[in-house]
């Protein structure tokens, strides 16, 4: 797989997910609560893509329109397993087809955007994942109770 089949698989899966495709090539979904964006970052040192994901916090910015990924109130990035160690740098090559990137993502997707589209559904993700709360705002932890 190469770097522009990488791309349009990668731009396939999200938007079936539901997220919307935006300004600067950013991807976001909406919810009642949140704005999840998804952004594909070219590595400055490999071939490779980083995919970062943003969560923002309506309650926090509310006159916030078209946010970035690193506009996040909590931010991580989808990762993969490459020669059994858990990684974020997604290179093309390392994916034996389209089916086994789709299952990649979907399997991201699934875990960083599936229940996690109100506040209730962040304060669960980052009680089962304390770390990204290194990753989370000040605002973020006082007004989902970290804090």
């Amino acid at each position: 797989m190469d770097n522009r089949q990488f791309k349009k698989v990668f731009d396939e899966c999200i938007l079936s997910y539901g997220f919307s495709r935006g300004k600067g090539g950013y991807y976001s979904k909406i919810s009642e609560d949140i704005i999840c964006v998804i952004g594909l970052q070219k590595s400055d040192y490999s071939g490779g893509f980083y995919i970062n994901t943003g969560y923002v916090i309506k309650q926090i910015h509310p006159s916030l329109d078209n946010p970035k990924d690193a506009d996040g109130d909590i931010r991580t990035r989808f990762s993969t397993k490459s020669e059994g160690k858990e990684m974020d740098l997604f290179v093309a090559e390392q994916f034996e087809g389209e089916q086994h990137l789709q299952e990649c993502l979907a399997g991201n997707l699934s875990r960083l955007c599936g229940n996690v589209m109100s506040l209730d559904g962040l304060k669960a993700m980052l009680a089962q994942d304390p770390l990204l709360l290194y990753q989370t705002s000040v605002n973020a932890k006082r007004v989902l109770g970290f804090e």
